[in-house]
């Protein structure tokens, strides 16, 4: 996964990527854009060729914008607006046998209830648990993460850690 901890973030990050490709003319962009399909497809990440179709209509709809006449763009408006709520609620509804939604209403839980503790001397929201809570709290389920690193930070590290964690990605950025 070429140092990604899941092939799923390798994905998405290639599928965020791989439009950029066609921005081009060398041959060589096109030489990436096919190892990156490759990738994708030996990864076996719905989700990413989802993000693929999306950021090729997107480039696609920047390339020939100004072309199109103003009842054009209207129509192509309208139809993708249809599209993203058809796809959401479409979305929701593959979701609801997921197991995930469970672990992160588990996970927000931990944070309400312990919350009430008096043992802490600031709010367990506000400073975490400490990392590898999660673990060890859900020890006897199958479940060894959040699912959601945002919210494994939030239970694990508290406000001050998810602001750490903002600050390093915007950095980064």
């Amino acid at each position: 996964t070429a140092g990604f901890g899941n092939p799923e973030y390798l994905s998405l990050y290639l599928a965020m990527l791989l439009p950029l490709c066609l921005l081009f003319k060398a041959a060589r962009y096109w030489l990436y854009a096919i190892t990156a399909i490759l990738v994708l497809w030996l990864t076996r990440t719905p989700g990413a060729w989802l993000v693929l179709a999306v950021g090729l209509v997107a480039y696609g709809l920047s390339r020939w914008w100004l072309d199109w006449k103003p009842w054009q763009r209207a129509a192509i408006l309208l139809i993708l607006g249809f599209l993203l709520v058809a796809g959401t609620y479409g979305m929701t509804k593959l979701s609801h046998g997921d197991e995930r939604g469970g672990l992160w209403s588990s996970a927000w839980q931990l944070l309400h209830t312990q919350e009430k503790n008096k043992q802490f001397f600031l709010a367990p929201a506000f400073t975490g648990y400490g990392l590898g809570f999660i673990y060890m709290h859900w020890q006897k389920t199958t479940a060894i993460w959040v699912h959601n690193e945002w919210l494994q930070w939030l239970v694990e590290g508290g406000v001050i850690g998810v602001g750490l964690l903002l600050a390093a990605v915007w950095w980064t950025l």
